[in-house]
């Protein structure tokens, strides 16, 4: 009896002691395991501020940079919505794909995608914005005399130009009344208005208080020359304009209007173009724009005054592939971004139209949206979808700086931006 006894204590010793070294090892692993538990936490790779309306359907669907779909997710309008992934399954570049559907009345039915390639995992996109807005504290108006023809004229603030209620233009080709009504009065504003005539002359006035509900008359002969010039030779065109803003600061954000210097558009100017600057602000944006034959060539300066600007001759673009999902072509130019843009109409009630940001390559991948998305919008017809324009740009931001500024929304610094569109339909 005793050696039976004494077996069973044994084994029971062994048992026991069996059992504690398999509950250690699970409870706490060795540093080797750790590190690979570690290795498995999910990462955020991409945040987005629920953007739309709260009467839409918004989702954010991800591809990598092949096309393959990595997430999809529906936005709640006015919620962060995030996106995380094990961090060896996050590819290198992602894609972002913003879809809003719409119902609008009448049974109008709205489908609008933004598709933004090449973004680096880490990024966010929050969109919403609190636009400061000065006091409006009432309206005044304006008539100028003795006018040797009205090409173009403008009227501004510091936040970009104003629209009158009503413009009438009275007498003759040779000599006209440009009479503005009922322009809205901002508390702490100066106003500056600009006349393009038809004799060439560009000049301004500067209205530094006005008064509410006052009349002002002014003859052209008091308005002034601009500090400086800026004149640019047209080949033939058909329609062009050409806007310059001041900005008192050191480091505006260009994202914003100036005060609006010169500001007019055209049919049928002359063979020379002219923009204004005055000394008194400290950074200027220019932007001039001509549609040529078959293009339309866009330059954009920030920073300092403008001293040269070529019109360029047509260069060497054939679009081969017209897809959404599979753009490509052969140009000459050497690109920074692109852009494109496809659509669909029904001509009455449904509107699709897919817009797409990709980076400096002659093609893009874009990959197709997830089923059960698409099967909840029957009428969304993307395989019906036509290009409509394309947009290559070959001086301006980079790709992952055009997305991050929809976030920041900051332009910042001198930068010249040029880039060549192309019209389909």
């Amino acid at each position: 009896m005793k050696l039976k006894h004494l077996i069973v204590i044994l084994l029971s010793a062994g048992l026991f002691s069996h059992c504690s070294k398999d509950e250690n090892s699970t409870s706490e692993p060795d540093i080797e395991g750790r590190t690979q538990i570690e290795e498995q936490k999910l990462e955020l790779y991409f945040s987005y501020f629920g953007l739309g309306s709260s009467e839409s359907d918004n989702w954010i669907i991800i591809h990598d940079e092949n096309g393959k779909l990595v997430d999809f997710k529906k936005a709640d309008y006015g919620k962060v919505l995030e996106f995380t992934a094990l961090k060896d399954s996050i590819p290198n570049k992602i894609s972002i794909t913003e879809f809003h559907y719409f119902e609008g009345y009448e049974g109008n039915l709205s489908h609008r995608l933004f598709t933004y390639t090449d973004i680096e995992p880490g990024s966010s996109l929050y969109k919403p914005y609190n636009y400061s807005i000065p006091n409006n504290i009432g309206t005044f108006d304006l008539r100028i005399e003795n006018i040797p023809g009205v090409y173009s004229h403008n009227i501004s603030i510091e936040g970009g130009p104003i629209n009158p209620k009503e413009v009438n233009i009275e007498g003759n080709l040779t000599s006209n009344t440009l009479v503005l009504s009922e322009i809205r009065l901002y508390e702490n504003e100066e106003y500056v208005f600009s006349i393009y005539d038809k004799s060439g002359n560009h000049k301004y006035l500067l209205l530094e208080s006005p008064v509410n509900e006052s009349d002002l008359v002014f003859d052209y002969s008091e308005f002034k020359e601009f500090d400086d010039y800026f004149e640019i030779p047209m080949p033939p065109y058909s329609s062009m304009w050409l806007y310059s803003y001041g900005y008192a600061e050191d480091d505006p954000n260009y994202n914003f209007f100036g005060q609006t210097l010169s500001h007019y558009q055209s049919t049928d100017y002359p063979d020379t173009v002219r923009v204004g600057y005055l000394d008194k602000y400290k950074k200027f944006k220019t932007e001039f724009n001509v549609s040529l034959d078959g293009f339309t060539y866009n330059f954009i300066k920030t920073g300092n005054k403008v001293e040269n600007i070529q019109v360029p001759s047509k260069p060497n673009y054939v679009l081969r592939d017209s897809s959404v999902y599979d753009l490509t072509f052969t140009t000459d130019l050497k690109l920074s971004s692109k852009n494109s843009t496809h659509t669909y109409d029904n001509g009455e009630n449904i509107h699709t139209q897919w817009s797409v940001y990709s980076s400096a390559n002659s093609f893009h991948k874009v990959g197709k949206l997830p089923e059960e998305v698409v099967s909840k919008y029957p009428n969304l017809n993307l395989d019906k979808l036509n290009i409509l324009t394309v947009t290559l740009f070959t001086q301006g931001y980079t790709q992952q700086e055009i997305f991050d500024q929809l976030t920041s929304k900051e332009k910042k610094g001198d930068k010249t931006i040029e880039s060549y569109l192309y019209i389909y339909l």
